[in-house]
């Protein structure tokens, strides 16, 4: 069974309670737009633990790389998407 994009972001939005956007598009770049929501997350998590830092950006670099390594349009969207639906949750 395949994951699409939509499913996995009627399954986070159910359980978040917010609306499903259907409207965002795949990329299949490693670091960019696609993840500007994950990279917020994680830049304001570093900042919580220590004010103004930001997350590592050569390991947010080899962890996007990763995500994409197999061609794979959908890993590096859904896991930006996931944090969309946290941001928009809180």
């Amino acid at each position: 069974m395949k994951i699409t994009y939509l499913a996995l972001s009627a399954l986070l939005s159910a359980a978040a309670g917010a609306p499903v956007d259907k409207d965002i598009k795949t990329t299949t770049k490693s670091s960019g737009s696609e993840t500007a929501f994950m990279k917020k997350m994680l830049d304001d998590m570093a900042d919580y633990y220590e004010a103004g830092a930001v997350y590592d950006p050569e390991y947010f670099e080899e962890l996007t790389a990763c995500m994409a390594k197999y061609d794979d349009e959908l890993l590096p969207t859904s896991q930006d998407n996931a944090w969309k639906q946290m941001m928009a949750y809180y």
